[in-house]
């Protein structure tokens, strides 16, 4: 008899101990790895706020992981906000000189420029601008980005080695414009690499390439422009970088303190006429031009 009580005994105190067995302890697993907790639903328990579900990183570590990486891309938060994050993945630019946060209630962190104490830039050109990914203000310069410069070489005894004002790289440009000498051949057809332009338009020949002073990849690149003159003169269209390179210029949109050295000595008693619309800068097939509305 007593061996049939002892069997009913062990079953009845495991019914009072809580009935159901862990199928994985919380402990460590048979295999030394920790076991997930299955609760009366059979599904997964909560896991830690620094855990990860589906390859997505929760959102209390995106904003500390994230300032590795150079994008936001790279980071992807869920779980501290809501199941609603689950599998969000977050892009945008670079926070370079702010910080990230991860708003209440949201998944992706954003960067944060509070508190942010900008200093002092002194700009050569005297450009600045709030560049995106940057809380300070940025110098910002006319971009030259793809041009690809010749090394220096010798050139004939009427041109020198030089960089025109705007154009991104030096070249054999003429002493005299318009005064070299050329040989007597047709024009070739061939487009000229990024940031040159045919020769003839440069005072050179039409068959060379020269450093184009008017080059630009988008209208922002552009500007009309004035200085002194002797006599009548009227704005032209240049390009920034021509304007960053000679401060007799001064942008109709953004006038400047011209130098004194910049006015002549001696002006003309003529009489000028009104300049005509002068229209807009504009960039067209990589040079900066006059659009004129009508």
């Amino acid at each position: 008899m007593l061996h049939r009580v002892i069997p009913v005994l062990f079953a009845a105190l495991a019914v009072g101990c809580g009935g159901t067995t862990e199928l994985n302890g919380e402990g460590s697993g048979t295999d030394g790895s920790a076991g997930t907790r299955a609760d009366s639903t059979g599904g997964a328990g909560p896991t830690t706020a620094g855990s990860t579900s589906g390859g997505a990183t929760s959102a209390s570590t995106a904003s500390a992981s994230v300032t590795t990486v150079t994008s936001v891309a790279a980071a992807t938060t869920s779980g501290t906000t809501g199941n609603h994050c689950n599998g969000v993945e977050c892009g945008g630019l670079p926070c370079h000189d702010g910080h990230w946060e991860v708003p209440a209630g949201e998944c992706c962190p954003v960067c944060v420029c509070s508190e942010i104490a900008c200093p002092d830039v002194d700009c050569p050109n005297g450009r600045m601008e709030t560049v995106s990914g940057h809380c300070c203000p940025q110098c910002v310069e006319s971009s030259c980005d793809g041009v690809m410069c010749s090394p220096p070489s010798d050139c004939a005894s009427d041109r020198s080695f030089t960089r025109p004002d705007g154009a991104c790289c030096s070249g054999c440009m003429p002493d005299v414009p318009g005064a070299v000498g050329c040989v007597e051949i047709a024009c070739p057809d061939d487009i000229c690499a990024k940031g040159f332009v045919r020769g003839d338009l440069m005072g050179g020949c039409c068959y060379e390439c020269l450093p184009d002073p008017l080059f630009c990849e988008q209208n922002a690149d552009c500007v009309l422009a004035d200085r002194p003159h002797e006599c009548c003169g009227c704005p032209e269209v240049i390009s920034r970088r021509a304007l960053d390179d000679d401060a007799c210029w001064y942008s109709l949109a953004e006038p400047r303190t011209i130098p004194p050295e910049c006015y002549p000595e001696f002006t003309c008693d003529a009489l000028c006429g009104a300049c005509p619309d002068s229209g807009s800068a504009v960039c067209v097939d990589n040079r900066c031009t006059q659009e004129i509305l009508e």
